[in-house]
């Protein structure tokens, strides 16, 4: 490795990740390429992994510890700090439950180096229950849509570890929206995305693997009532953002109404602990389609009668004919209901589903 190689800053939010954390930290430590800054970023941890990461600190001036202003603040005021603090020409955002291999630094290095007009470079990621390796998981599949397409139909492209980032670029941007409680990785990209067209994703080996955890906390904000409210906020930032870039077209609009009619719909979970939050605000939150002209008059009507179907959880009592009424409904909106697919992995050159 040459003398003067570019330092790498690698920004590391954490909260109550306990021994991961640790797994996380030491992959850090084991990079073959050596000039790299571990920002790690506690949100007031209630276990050990703070004070783990916090000892380590005191002993190695490579890595640089900070705590959030308050308790729980989330992942996005964490990494916005991290990103505040760095002082390397690159970066990666590394959560404290995923993990490097240890020629991750090196190889990702040596290509920005090789394409210096890139703002980001994109790659894959191995995916891991437990431990690193034990599957032979990829994430993710590349598709002949673009990525921006693929990430506003909620079929990300890569993952908050799969990029890595000119610390100059993002330090440009607004960095992540700390008012979202769940989709900030998601929203952050497509903005990103927006900002910048200088960048590339390459189908190589992957050097970083994400944890699979099903009962995150991030996935449980997400279906909250708050998490799905923040969500229509978003959307509708996108909208004026997508205005703004002149890619407000026709496939895009699609996406954010198919969008709009799911979270209109998923209020109906709510019902029961908030009757503030009946069918009458998922009707709201439909009528945005209309308000933006994303849909036809006649997809309008029958998403309106959609998510009044949905909200009557009478027809919970008679699962034949609601099963045929949700058919129908299917066969009319097509594919402007949105069907959750499971995460996309390849796996030794076929593909495989992951609930």
């Amino acid at each position: 490795m040459p003398p003067q190689s570019p330092k790498v800053s690698i920004v590391m939010p954490n909260f109550n990740k306990g021994g991961f954390a640790e797994i996380a930290v030491n992959s850090v430590l084991a990079q073959i390429y050596t000039d790299w800054e571990l920002i790690f970023v506690d949100d007031h941890s209630t276990d050990a992994s703070g004070i783990f990461a916090q000892n380590l600190a005191s002993g190695n001036s490579k890595i640089n510890f900070f705590t959030t202003p308050k308790q729980r603040s989330g992942s996005g005021v964490a990494r916005n700090m991290g990103l505040a603090k760095t002082t390397g020409m690159y970066l990666i955002f590394l959560d404290s439950d995923d993990w490097m291999a240890p020629e991750c630094l090196s190889e990702r290095v040596s290509l920005m180096e090789e394409n210096p007009m890139f703002d980001f470079l994109a790659f894959p990621m191995a995916v891991f229950m437990k431990n690193p390796g034990d599957t032979n998981l990829i994430t993710n599949i590349p598709k002949p849509h673009s990525d921006l397409y693929r990430f506003l139909a909620r079929d990300q492209p890569w993952l908050i570890s799969g990029p890595i980032w000119k610390t100059s670029f993002l330090k440009d941007q607004d960095g992540f929206d700390t008012k979202l409680i769940s989709q900030q990785d998601a929203d952050f990209h497509i903005r990103m995305l927006l900002k910048t067209d200088q960048y590339k994703y390459l189908d190589v080996k992957p050097n970083v693997a994400y944890r699979m955890e099903t009962e995150s906390i991030a996935r449980q904000n997400s279906h909250s009532l708050d998490g799905l409210r923040q969500r229509v906020k978003m959307l509708e930032n996108h909208l004026r953002l997508l205005k703004d870039a002149n890619q407000f077209t026709a496939q895009k609009k699609h996406l954010i109404a198919r969008y709009l009619l799911d979270l209109a719909q998923m209020m109906r979970w709510h019902i029961r602990t908030q009757p503030r939050a009946e069918s009458g605000e998922g009707l709201k939150i439909w009528m945005i389609a209309h308000r933006e002209s994303l849909v036809t008059q006649a997809e309008y009507v029958l998403g309106m009668a959609y998510v009044r179907f949905k909200h009557n959880m009478l027809w919970n009592h008679f699962p034949k004919w609601q099963a045929r009424k949700e058919a129908r409904f299917r066969e009319k909106l097509g594919d402007l209901i949105f069907s959750p697919s499971t995460t996309l992995c390849k796996v030794e050159g076929e593909f495989q589903n992951l609930n």
